[in-house]
């Protein structure tokens, strides 16, 4: 595709009806769209962004079912044209250096720290390390790089030796994980790598009792490195803070200095009583920013704040227009700091104008999935759930806009408390500087030709100045392929009397009548549907001819008046919300008669079961759901999120019990699907063994599937493919109408052109993300013949999937009760179908009104996928780049289940994020991608959610 020199229009989309397409049947023509899906490069994160151009990491899925990390250099010719120059296998983060980039790759069972020319000409090595890396911070001048890193330990000893000869690893504290059993983590180290040529030298301080490293880092000026920290307490709560570490001339630093050297200087530690802070944005000039996490007080939920630290280290907290929540993203100047918010269907860019106390949006044609910011303009990748990610190179605004009335203020934050390691350090704690307000702006929604406009009243258009807009410039740098829509999009938002404010689903249709409903809940709970998936995608199902809707219920990014709904009372809020809004598409569509599927992942396969009691549904599906959240929270590597929101597992059995799926959830004869990543350390995969083997008792046609080399997303676009040819097949098949009959099932030999290239032809191709040709001004490679965005051949059947992804499978099939059976022999009728079809879905359990000890402090909730997370997994974390990836793939085994165990900020789910890989690898959280994974965020991102915290914001991505 070639680069715009202007604002690029959206493409027209031209829709095939679902049944139109010659040759095959329906089912052959979706599990078709599914592999075109699968085998497409993956456009993930804007690595960098600086004078010599940028770096975009692209994930490209390989021959045997694996994806490969890579990045890809775009450089800016005379003309305003993007070029794609050269490319950079197993690379998944870098920054910005004079003359090029320093980039994190893997080689030969190691990571490399290697500084690349811009033109492309020899890399140098700077650092090598058997384990992972996580930040890289460039010092202000540019002359060096601070780089954390870690390595895999051995078993842990016991002070007594009494362990000795035996393969345990022992530990002790509540902050043990079963995943650190299975690998051990050491602890993390920094180094400052010089540009001209001296050898690396070792700043890891000596840490005061009680922190460990999270390895991210940020320089406030060119003699003061704060560092990422956190501190796990005994009641199982942890807390975020900072490690403000100042060199000096007189404390020089040792090159190649052991591990357990200090790195010399003064120390300081810095915890607030108020928010918990991370993901730090770095300035040119050493300006610091980074994502608050209010601390939860009396069951409150959590919210979250762009935030600033003063010249004493104290947290100011800069508030978004109606409470949305808003994760620093980059730097133009000392004062314009950019953030992206999420706002219903759309995740926004804003500038942030701290002089005059203003904030504004950037015009984008879709959400933003990740940005880099430099010299006044910003490169951002969008997508949408009807437009896959496109990366764009736009100027950012530059007149200021009148303020408007000051919005509700944000909670000022405690002082923080400062203590000093080092004696004689410690600064005064000062009054946090007044709040920056905010002027009133919603981003807007472009609705492309194959969308449905919301209402104008829905939506309001963003308050940019006729100036600003005029002078915008954009050129598209390159987009990623998908088949043709097979439908329509619609977003809708609700009113749902429970939901305590307004809520939302997207509808995706078919051209013809649909056959049935699938719904689908994303991950979380604090994600979104305002990207575009790669796990969850709901356009497979609309090539089969159903109707798919896009749930956005109380805890969705972008709904901040709805939070509160579902906060700590997950069944009685989120689900009962959730149900009702169902019901309510259905009804304005004319779908309450016709079969429906409810399907989800994580948090989504939580929502999934536990709807089912209300909607009766034909299909229920279900990957990596936490069900018991008493024993996730008790065994979860991330345990600490569970206990953030619903308080100690003991003290608080009852609320965990009245939140977990109750005994009986899914109508005996209902198929249901479950699957689950054995190497999952954020929800246990006893979790799905035990449901399955409960609904088998109970006569419901339960099947499961385990993943053997995936964690808590599925991941590997081999494993993606076999997910969606069983789950298809299984849709078809139970959403057919006795008078309707199934579409066929058989599968013809692929050709060719039909599976992914190997990773050296894909890598060739990457830079177009689709057909490689002198077109887009890439280089010919050897697959350029067969343009990946082409394909339109059925899946390989399941045989054909390597025998380290293969799936293990195993069914019941109950016997139907008596007088229960089906005409068409499809077997037993779920109970009381009849009575879900009509109605309004009735509330899953009452209002939660707690009383009892509070549980304290409450650990970083981050953001998901902007800057790049995935849910579960991060950028930030090299070796983990791709999810489960096994020795075979050039990692070691296991070091996918490891990143999630090491994490730090997490979400429920990665992250998502944004997507399957939805996040950074690291920092596992609450939910999103895309580095840290976040409790589901802007994600994966991945979390919050984000970056991947424990899945992320980041549905972008993905269980």
């Amino acid at each position: 595709m070639p680069s715009a020199a202007a604002t690029p229009a959206t493409p027209a989309v031209s829709v095939t009806p679902a049944g139109s397409a010659g040759g095959g049947g329906v089912l052959e023509r979706a599990v078709a769209w599914a592999e075109a899906l699968c085998s497409e490069p993956r456009p993930a994160d804007v690595a960098a962004f600086g004078g010599e151009g940028l770096l975009l990491r692209v994930d490209v899925p390989t021959r045997h079912g694996a994806e490969q990390p890579h990045l890809v250099h775009y450089r800016r010719t005379r003309e305003g044209r993007w070029e794609a120059g050269w490319t950079m296998p197993w690379a998944t983060q870098a920054v910005a250096v004079d003359g090029g980039y320093v980039c994190v790759r893997r080689e030969q069972g190691r990571t490399l720290i290697v500084r690349r020319p811009a033109g492309g000409g020899p890399e140098q090595v700077l650092f090598s390390t058997p384990g992972r890396a996580g930040a890289l911070a460039v010092r202000p001048g540019g002359s060096a790089v601070a780089v954390s890193t870690t390595t895999y330990g051995g078993p842990g000893e016991h002070p007594e030796d009494v362990l000795a000869g035996s393969d345990a690893v022992w530990a002790q504290g509540c902050d043990m994980t079963l995943s650190h059993a299975k690998q051990p983590q050491g602890p993390w180290q920094v180094h400052l790598l010089s540009l001209d040529g001296a050898p690396p030298r070792a700043l890891t301080p000596h840490m005061p009792a009680g922190l460990a490293l999270t390895g991210e880092s940020a320089w406030s000026g060119p003699a003061t490195l704060l560092l990422g920290v956190q501190r796990h307490h005994r009641d199982g709560i942890r807390r975020f803070g900072l490690l403000a570490q100042t060199l000096t001339p007189l404390t020089p630093l040792a090159p190649n200095a052991g591990d357990d050297a200090g790195g010399g200087g003064v120390v300081a530690e810095l915890f607030s009583d108020s928010v918990d802070l991370c993901y730090p944005v770095q300035g040119e000039d050493g300006q610091v920013a980074y994502l608050a996490t209010t601390v939860r007080r009396d069951n409150e939920p959590v919210s979250q704040y762009a935030c600033l630290l003063d010249h004493l280290l104290q947290p100011r907290l800069l508030p978004a227009e109606g409470g949305l929540w808003q994760r620093p993203v980059g730097w133009d100047g000392p004062r314009r700091l950019l953030c992206t918010a999420e706002s219903g269907p759309r995740r926004g860019l804003y500038v942030h104008d701290l002089d005059h106390g203003t904030w504004q949006p950037v015009p984008l044609p879709a959400s933003v999935t990740s940005a880099r910011i430099h010299a006044g303009r910003a490169a951002v990748l969008t997508s949408a759930p009807d437009t896959p990610p496109a990366l764009d190179v736009t100027t950012l605004p530059t007149t200021t806009p009148t303020p408007a009335p000051a919005p509700a203020p944000a909670p000022a934050p405690a002082p923080a408390t400062v203590t000093a390691a080092t004696p004689g350090t410690t600064p005064a704690p000062a009054t946090p500087a007044s709040a920056v307000t905010a002027s009133p702006s919603a981003p807007a929604v472009a609705a492309s030709a194959a969308t449905t406009p919301a209402p104008a009243s829905a939506v309001a258009a963003p308050a940019v100045t006729a100036p600003a807009a005029r002078g915008r410039v954009v050129e598209r740098v390159v987009a990623a392929e998908a088949p043709v829509l097979p439908g329509r999009l619609s977003y809708r938002p609700q009113r749902i009397p429970t939901a305590g404010g307004e809520v939302a689903s997207w509808v995706c249709l078919p051209e013809g009548p649909p056959r049935g409903t699938v719904v689908l809940f994303h991950g979380g709970p604090f994600k979104s549907w305002s990207d575009w998936s790669w796990r969850w995608n709901p356009w497979p199902f609309v090539a089969c001819g159903f109707a798919v809707v896009l749930v956005e219920p109380p805890m969705s990014l972008g709904y901040p008046d709805a939070v509160r709904t579902g906060w700590r009372q997950w069944r009685g809020g989120t689900a009962a919300c959730a149900a009702a809004q169902v019901e309510a598409v259905r009804g304005a569509e004319g779908l309450l008669d016709s079969p429906l599927a409810l399907m989800g992942g994580s948090f989504g396969g939580y929502l999934a079961l536990t709807t089912a009691e209300t909607l009766n549904p034909d299909l229920v599906v279900a990957h990596a759901a936490p069900l018991d959240l008493a024993q996730v929270a008790e065994s979860s590597d991330v345990g600490w999120q569970w206990i953030r929101e619903f308080g100690d597992p003991t003290h608080w059995r009852p609320l965990y019990q009245l939140n977990s799926l109750f005994p009986r959830p899914v109508a005996a004869g209902t198929r249901v699907l479950l699957s689950h990543g054995l190497q999952d350390g954020l929800v246990p995969p006893t979790e799905t063994l035990r449901t399955h083997r409960a609904l088998a008792r109970q006569g419901v046609r339960s099947e499961v599937a385990f993943f053997r080399s995936e964690a808590h997303p599925l991941s590997r676009p081999g494993n993606i493919r076999a997910w969606y040819r069983w789950v298809l097949s299984a849709t078809t098949e139970e959403l057919t109408p006795p008078n309707q009959p199934t579409p066929p099932t058989g599968e013809q030999p692929p050709a060719a052109g039909a599976q992914p290239a190997s990773a050296g032809e894909q890598a060739t191709r990457v830079g177009g993300l689709g057909p490689l040709d002198r077109e887009r001004g890439l280089p010919p490679g050897p697959s350029a013949a067969a343009p990946a965005g082409r394909r339109r051949l059925a899946a390989p059947p399941l045989a054909d999937v390597p025998a380290g992804d293969r799936l293990s499978w195993s069914a019941s099939q109950s016997t139907p009760p008596a007088g229960q059976s089906r005409p068409d022999g499809r077997g037993p009728v779920p109970a009381a179908r009849e009575d879900a079809r009509t109605g309004t879905a009735r509330e899953l359990a009452p209002p939660v009104h707690e009383s009892g000890p509070d549980t304290g402090a409450v650990p970083a909730v981050a953001a998901g996928r902007t800057g790049a997370t995935r849910d579960g997994l991060t950028a930030t974390d090299s070796l983990t780049a791709a999810d489960g990836l096994t020795a075979a793939d050039g990692f070691p085994a296991g070091a996918g289940a490891q990143a999630i165990a090491a994490g730090v900020h997490g979400s429920y789910d990665s992250h998502d994020s944004h997507d399957g890989h939805d996040g950074h690898d690291g920092h596992d959280g609450h939910d999103g991608h895309d580095g840290h994974d976040g409790h589901d965020g802007h994600d994966g991102h991945d979390g919050h959610g984000g970056h991947d915290g424990a899945g992320g914001r980041g549905g972008r991505g993905a269980s």
